[in-house]
């Protein structure tokens, strides 16, 4: 979570991450980021590991968009591994409206 093209709004947030892990005991910390055209922002760290699944919040929201997000492990001995990027829009609401 969340799943390729979702929606939400910024009154969403702070957003539940949940991602299923394979070998959980070996992977340090997750790192979730956010793609946009020109540069990756760290939106939030999944840390410590200590199931399969990985379980954290994203707190603040970028403005409304299409982005993609990417979860990066990072294991114990120093490997980094990448997920599939899914995308995901953004909404920013009045909360007067």
């Amino acid at each position: 979570e969340p799943s390729n093209g979702l929606a939400v709004n910024n009154i969403d947030f702070p957003l539940d991450i949940k991602l299923r892990t394979f070998n959980y005991e070996q992977i340090a910390k997750i790192n979730i980021y956010l793609i946009e055209p020109d540069q990756e922002s760290l939106v939030a760290v999944l840390q410590p590991i200590e199931d399969e699944i990985a379980m954290g919040k994203w707190k603040n929201p970028p403005n409304s968009g299409t982005y993609k997000l990417v979860a990066e492990a990072n294991g114990w001995a120093g490997q980094i591994k990448r997920s599939h990027e899914i995308t995901i829009t953004i909404n920013i609401i009045n909360k007067n409206e």
